[in-house]
């Protein structure tokens, strides 16, 4: 059943292509900045913890030395902070519209509007989300080790417990988005009924969120892979001070704006795709539940019926 439903998600996603063009408007900030914390604390890993002369940062610090020297650190701030905007602002009103979009194929506009009904709840939803999401707990876990604390009872058993809660949410909260944003419950009714309904369904959603997460990890080494030539490319004529020719700091600039709007776009798909393929397995599994519900009506009126026969 579960790869029918990506089956069908894939068909979907294809025929109707509101939910990508609102992701890729809405999320790219979103996408970007995450990308930047893993990179960033990957980064200080190598370098500060095993003395690594690899940085992957590297062409990050050349576009900032080109803003500093014309004097575009100004610029780079205000886009810092429209950055921030878009990630607490956005983000959610983003993220409450692409249900919308998912359960009714309106235009994109009529779903921002529903999305802003429900911002504040989904700016608490996203913010616990956030806090027990998997790349926040690895992008600190992997901060606490470069700065190598880890061998701390309090810190260890701090982050036990907190990949419990990570665990717990990745397995039982996948429809608490959904119960806030189509039944209308408040945020911890929705994380309720969601736990309550992956427990009732526990098979489906441990398949459902397994295959997921292998999706997911799938996707992500193939947009890697797609990435690395460009990003070689580009780590080189940075190493090895190629940029003498004129033409060099055009191709990197090139390069570094290509790659990034590909990167979101791509990801755009991934979010769009995912936000189809929850929902429909819960709509899968809610029409089962009507069905059991319906057979066990008739049963019971077929008993009530034998037993009156008899009397």
């Amino acid at each position: 059943m579960i790869r029918e439903i990506a089956k069908e998600s894939k068909i979907e996603l294809l025929k109707k292509s509101n939910i990508f063009v609102l992701a890729f408007f809405t999320l790219r900030w979103f996408i970007i900045t995450e990308l930047y914390l893993v990179l960033r604390n990957v980064n200080n890993l190598l370098i500060y913890k095993y003395k690594s002369w690899l940085s992957l940062l590297l062409v990050f610090r050349y576009f900032w030395g080109v803003l500093s020297e014309n004097n575009l650190v100004l610029v780079f701030i205000l886009l810092l902070v429209f950055i921030v905007f878009w990630y607490f602002v956005l983000f959610p009103l983003a993220n409450g519209a692409l249900v919308h979009i998912v359960q009714k194929w309106w235009n994109i506009g009529r779903n921002l509007g529903r999305g802003l009904t429900d911002f504040f709840k989904m700016f608490e939803l996203n913010a616990l989300y956030t806090s027990f999401g998997i790349i926040t707990y690895c992008v600190t876990l992997l901060r606490v080790y470069t700065l190598d604390i880890v061998n701390n009872i309090f810190i260890e058993g701090v982050f036990v417990l907190w990949g419990i809660f990570v665990v717990i949410a990745l397995l039982f909260w996948p429809y608490a988005k959904i119960f806030v944003i189509v039944e209308w419950a408040s945020v911890y009714a929705g994380i309720r009924k969601s736990i309550t309904f992956a427990i009732e369904h526990w098979k489906t959603t441990f398949k459902a969120v397994l295959y997921q997460q292998i999706l997911t990890v799938y996707f992500y080494i193939r947009v890697g892979v797609f990435f690395l030539i460009p990003t070689l490319l580009m780590y080189g004529l940075i190493y090895f001070n190629l940029l003498k020719h004129a033409i060099v700091p055009t191709i990197l600039w090139v390069l570094w704006i290509i790659g990034l709007l590909m990167f979101c776009y791509i990801n755009a798909i991934i979010l769009s795709y995912f936000e189809v393929y929850r929902y429909k397995i819960y709509t899968t599994l809610i029409k089962e539940d009507e069905k059991e519900e319906v057979n066990s009506e008739e049963e019971s009126e077929k008993d009530t019926t034998t037993e009156e026969m008899i009397w």
